[in-house]
C-alpha cells in the first residue's frame, strides 16, 4: 500500500485543499523466479483476498483517507509546515503540488522543505510534458481519470470524512472549460468557488493511478558461459 498527498495550492486570497489517497494493493509476499532456457523471469507473488497466492494483480482500488481545507489568508510557510506534518504521519508518501495558479516563490518554499514534491501545472493540451520534477498535465485527463475511478467503484470516499459532502457537490457540479483556441496555455484554473477539493483529489488520484506502488516483473538472460544479461 502507498499514499499520495495532493496539495491544491491557492493564492493568498484562496482556500488551499489537501487530499490523501491510498492505493489498496494486495499484500506482497515474495518474488519468484521462472527459469527457461537462457532466460529467467522474476515476478511478484501477492496474497489474494481469500488468502491464496496470486500472480496477477487485479486493477488497484483507491481510498480517499484524508481531506482538509486551509482557509484563505493562511501564509505559505504555514501551509508548507502543515504538509510536512502530514507527510511525517504517513509511510513514504508521494506529494504532488498543483501550482497552476500561484507563482514560483510559493513553489520554492516547498522545494526548500524536507518534503520532495512533484509540481503539476494543469493545461488544456493533450500531452504530459515532464521536466525533472515539473509536469505539465492536461487538466481534462486529470479530471476524467478521477471520474472514471469513481464511476467504476475503484475510488472510495468515506462519507464520514470532513468536507466529504462538499466534495460530492463539487464533483457533481464540476464543469471543465478551455479557451476557444484550445491552446494549452488558455485554461481557467479553478472554475468554481469550491473546486479546490475536486482538484486536490484529482491530482492525488491521477498520481496514485500512475504509480500505485506495485512490485514489477522483469527478466534477465543467462549466457552459455553462466553470465547474466539483464533486460
Amino acid at each position: 500500500m502507498s499514499f499520495v498527498i495532493g496539495v491544491e495550492l491557492g493564492q493568498v486570497s484562496d482556500v488551499t485543499a489537501i487530499a490523501v489517497v491510498q492505493s489498496l494493493t494486495l499484500r506482497f509476499l515474495r518474488s519468484e523466479k521462472i527459469r527457461e532456457e537462457r532466460w529467467v523471469s522474476v515476478r511478484p507473488v501477492y496474497q489474494g483476498p481469500d488468502g491464496k497466492e496470486v500472480r496477477e494483480h487485479p486493477p488497484v482500488n483507491f481510498a480517499l483517507r484524508h481531506l482538509e481545507r486551509i482557509p484563505a489568508g493562511v501564509s505559505y510557510p504555514e501551509i508548507v509546515s502543515r504538509v510536512q506534518s502530514l507527510h511525517g504521519q504517513l509511510q513514504k508518501p508521494v506529494t504532488v503540488l498543483d501550482a497552476t495558479g500561484v507563482g514560483k516563490a510559493a513553489v520554492e518554499l516547498f522545494r526548500k522543505s524536507n518534503v520532495y514534491v512533484s509540481v503539476f501545472t494543469l493545461v488544456a493540451g493533450d500531452q504530459v510534458i515532464r521536466d525533472g520534477s515539473n509536469y505539465r498535465i492536461p487538466k481534462r485527463d486529470v479530471i476524467s481519470s478521477t471520474q472514471v475511478l469513481l464511476q467504476t467503484g475503484r475510488l472510495k470516499i468515506a462519507r464520514s470524512l470532513p468536507h466529504a459532502a462538499l466534495l460530492a457537490r463539487e464533483l457533481v457540479n464540476f464543469r471543465f472549460k478551455v479557451g476557444q483556441d484550445r491552446s494549452e496555455d488558455v485554461l481557467d484554473w479553478r472554475e468554481g468557488p469550491d473546486d479546490d477539493l475536486v482538484l486536490a483529489l484529482a491530482i492525488a488520484a491521477w498520481e496514485a493511478e500512475c504509480r500505485p506502488g506495485l512490485a514489477f516483473s522483469y527478466g534477465y538472460g543467462v549466457s552459455e558461459f553462466g553470465g547474466r544479461r539483464s533486460f
